[in-house]
């Protein structure tokens, strides 16, 4: 590994399964490892100058799933990135999710979070009244017959004159 990664530049990911804590912080419960353990494993994470991506979720991946003091969690296993690619993929994410049956978490890695854009909330704008062309939007939405609950028929005629208003003042460009 450390050969490949030193011969090239190009973005490099690693998903690491069992592998050992690295501090005492990512572990609950059991001996802590000796330092010679864990040497080699970190000597090739300097070398090939990877990063861990962190988790979201639950701090542990591993649980011997015993009860009280003879339980023990690990972040076993992880997410190792080179900084090339984390500039193709800045907003990537590792999560742990539980499974049933099993006593390791799934990890999903997310490239790119979904973001939601939030819509604006609609405003109506009394400028419009002014307009005949918005009191025919008006009479229009409420007049369409719609089948359903009387609550069913409010909320889609006022769906209806918002949406029609909304592009009306759009093709006018009445936005305040």
């Amino acid at each position: 590994m450390v050969a490949i990664l030193s011969s090239n530049q190009l973005p490099w990911y690693f998903s690491l399964l069992y592998a050992s804590s690295v501090d005492r912080d990512q572990a609950h419960g059991g001996r802590a490892r000796s330092q010679w353990q864990l040497q080699s494993f970190c000597t090739v994470i300097d070398r090939c100058a990877l990063m861990d991506l962190g988790y979201q979720g639950f701090p542990f991946t591993w649980s011997n799933q015993r009860d009280g003091s003879a339980n023990i969690q690990e972040r076993l296993d992880r997410a190792l990135v080179t900084k090339e690619w984390l500039s193709v993929f800045p907003r990537a994410t590792l999560s742990h999710f539980s499974v049933i049956g099993s006593n390791h978490y799934a990890l999903l890695l997310t490239l790119v979070p979904e973001r939601r854009a939030r819509k604006r909330q609609f405003h109506f704008d009394a400028r419009w009244t002014l307009s005949d062309d918005s009191r025919q939007i008006i009479d229009s939405a409420w007049s369409t017959p719609i089948r359903g609950s009387v609550q069913f028929q409010w909320a889609q005629k006022l769906w209806h004159c918002k949406a029609d208003l909304i592009h009306w003042a759009k093709l006018r460009n009445l936005n305040s």
